[in-house]
């Protein structure tokens, strides 16, 4: 059976997030997508860019991946000086 997955390296263009790191399935991005947004709202932040994820693991079982999802923002950059250096 051919292999479904590509792994790929890109490199991305600097950017504030707010991201959600977890292991789980991957049903569960639903709910943590909009839990993202969620916060983005209560913070003030407008989404700046598609939500992304990036896996840790080959999502071999799909009810057990590591992966975190990643919501581009921008807003006051007070709130954005909070999310600065958590890294």
């Amino acid at each position: 059976m051919a292999d479904r997955f590509v792994i790929e390296e890109r490199v991305f263009p600097e950017m504030t997030i707010l991201s959600v790191r977890t292991k789980d399935s991957l049903k569960a991005m639903g709910g943590y997508t909009k839990g993202l947004y969620e916060q983005a709202n209560l913070r003030g932040l407008r989404p700046a860019g598609p939500v992304f994820a990036i896996y840790f693991e080959k999502p071999v079982d799909p009810k057990n991946v590591e992966y975190e999802l990643c919501l581009p923002v921008e807003g006051p950059p007070d709130e954005l000086d909070k999310l600065a250096d958590r890294r």
